[in-house]
């Protein structure tokens, strides 16, 4: 029996001088104890990003479909800025969805950066004015190495406590060359 099966297809293109559109169409599957169900959704995204300025502006919509098994999609809009001045970051974001009416994040990350490597220290908190949420606040850091030629690795790990259950450690690791 599967829990969940997923197939997507993304893409991302550049819009204008300075703006990049970007969506995802995803195919999910479930099959339990005999039944199952099985829903098509699309993701939008636009970013404009001013590299003069250091600033960044994005808008998404996400689960846009068909309702799975007669279950609704749960669609979230989400629209954001993030600000960069020197080796710091700020971010903050205004999410909403079908079952939470407003969230609002903010972030932060410092990176500090070498000849060939990069470390960065992030922290995040988020508040939502409709229900409890599992996890408030968030921290990670991630360190990246280029290696000549090209070929850069990348290893990131993320910190999370989560109401009621275990914190949420999330480590991803990245090859590119």
């Amino acid at each position: 029996q599967s829990l969940g099966d997923v197939a997507g297809l993304g893409v991302l293109g550049p819009l204008a001088r300075q703006g990049s559109l970007g969506g995802a169409l995803t195919l999910l599957g479930e099959s339990l104890a005999g039944a199952r169900a099985s829903a098509v959704s699309a993701d939008l995204g636009y970013l404009y990003d001013d590299p003069a300025l250091g600033r960044s502006v994005g808008l998404a919509v996400r689960s846009l479909g068909v309702p799975a098994g007669g279950s609704p999609l749960p669609v979230t809009g989400q629209a954001g800025v993030a600000q960069a001045a020197g080796s710091l970051l700020v971010e903050a974001d205004v999410l909403t969805a079908a079952d939470d009416s407003l969230r609002v994040r903010g972030g932060i990350e410092w990176t500090l950066a070498a000849a060939s490597s990069t470390v960065v220290l992030r922290a995040g908190v988020q508040h939502s004015f409709a229900s409890a949420l599992l996890a408030p606040w968030s921290a990670g850091l991630g360190y990246r190495f280029l290696f000549p030629g090209g070929t850069s690795f990348k290893l990131e790990y993320a910190f999370s406590p989560v109401e009621g259950f275990a914190p949420l450690n999330a480590v991803s690791a990245d090859i590119r060359w």
